[in-house]
């Protein structure tokens, strides 16, 4: 469940984040449940989804045993996340004076996460964010996979339900993991090629990896690498003239990359680093995304 990718800090404060077109934003007082205590938090309706104030996560989830605490260093812009550890108040979490209505672009900002009495090490989580005045707002299911505890829905009482205790379930069907699969790795777009060492620039294998890791498809795959994707559980080959969006095309101990449609795909290359290219199909096989 947790994708734990190992940070060279430094390599990625360089680089800039990428972000999307600007989406409206509006208000919501949501009730909530949380291991049978009930609580109302301001939310910002985006897209269909609640979008919660990081900050206020943290408050509400203080005292449970998915507590996690946050740092914030201002010089570059770097949000970090201490998992399972006790979070410190601020003073102005869960409060409702804010404005009805708002506007912004997402990105997947990179949060540094650590389990302080875990193995000590600093891994990235990649999160859906907005900026919404002076505050970075995220969907509550990707703290929830991250985190790995339970979120329902009370319908009687319009409640999101929060259980610590149970491990995270996933809604979404396997094509619509595919989509944000293929949101992110566009999301990264002229990030430069290069090796494991410097992530979060990405070669092949690595914009493929991460970007599944993020759609949370497939989680026991560590890593895609091209010599052994005919062998790995979870893909399945299929004829290339049935390729649709989402597939991967292969070239064996070579190249690897996502189909978009329209003989269009993205991919990480040396020189160009992550692009959108016409599909090349001498040499490829190509495979299907087939969740365990």
């Amino acid at each position: 469940m947790k994708k734990r990718l190992v940070l060279c800090i430094a390599l990625l404060c360089m680089i800039p984040t990428i972000v999307f077109a600007k989406d409206s934003a509006v208000k919501n007082n949501q009730k909530m449940i949380i291991n049978s205590q009930s609580y109302e938090a301001a939310t910002y309706r985006i897209n269909d989804n609640n979008y919660f104030k990081l900050r206020d996560l943290a408050e509400l989830l203080k005292g449970t045993n998915k507590a996690f605490g946050i740092a914030y260093e201002a010089s570059t812009d770097q949000v970090s996340l201490y998992l399972e550890d006790f979070y410190s108040s601020v003073g102005n979490e869960l409060s409702k004076d804010m404005p009805e209505t708002g506007s912004a672009a997402s990105s997947y900002k990179f949060y540094l996460y650590t389990y302080p009495n875990g193995d000590g090490r600093t891994y990235v989580a990649f999160l859906k964010t907005y900026p919404l005045y002076d505050n970075n707002y995220v969907k509550l299911r990707e703290i929830g996979q991250l985190m790995n505890f339970y979120i329902g829905y009370d319908e009687s009482t319009k409640s999101i339900v929060i259980d610590t205790n149970k491990t995270y379930v996933d809604p979404r069907s396997t094509d619509e993991k595919i989509e944000t699969m293929i949101e992110f790795a566009l999301s990264q777009i002229g990030r430069p090629y290069a090796t494991l060492d410097s992530f979060p620039s990405y070669d092949c294998s690595g914009l493929v990896t991460t970007s599944m890791h993020v759609a949370n498809l497939n989680t026991d795959v560590v890593r895609v690498i091209t010599w052994s994707l005919p062998h790995q559980k979870g893909f399945v080959e299929i004829p290339m003239k049935e390729l649709r969006r989402g597939d991967i095309l292969n070239k064996d101990d070579d190249h690897i990359m996502i189909y978009l449609g329209d003989n269009k795909v993205v991919e990480s290359v040396p020189g160009a680093g992550v692009r959108v290219a016409n599909a090349r199909r001498d040499g490829y096989k190509a495979f299907r995304i087939k969740e365990n």
